[in-house]
């Protein structure tokens, strides 16, 4: 049987494979069920760009709220963070999926390292 130990950020139990929010879709559904049904998409440079206004700046600026991280279920060397936040621009309530640790794209791993997550909580899920 496999070694099953609790998530500290939320009341999943990680086992075998990942299921609802230990996946990026699970944790796409809790953060948009939370208002947050916008997107950004990371750029070189450290910069974001909003979904809704176009709007290109540092990721500094993005107001990050809520933070998720999640490893691959079958790799754990697959990991991803789902931040939600609120654009300076236009407001919006989106996410923003980041690849971090060896496999994180350069661009990826530029933001993150600009993104102040200091205010930002664990997403809440249904899990």
């Amino acid at each position: 049987m496999a070694n099953r130990q609790k998530d500290k950020r939320s009341s999943n139990t990680l086992g075998d494979y990942a299921t609802g929010a230990d996946t990026l879709i699970g944790a796409t559904q809790a953060a948009r069920e939370a208002g947050f049904d916008g997107s950004m998409r990371s750029l070189s440079n450290g910069r974001v760009a909003c979904s809704t206004c176009s709007a290109e700046y540092s990721a500094s600026q993005y107001e990050a709220i809520f933070e998720h991280r999640l490893e691959g279920a079958s790799d754990v060397a697959d990991m991803l963070i789902l931040i939600a936040g609120r654009c300076p621009r236009c407001a919006t309530k989106s996410n923003l999926v980041l690849g971090y640790g060896p496999n994180a794209s350069p661009e990826d791993a530029d933001v993150l390292e600009r993104l102040d997550l200091s205010g930002a909580t664990a997403l809440e899920t249904a899990d």
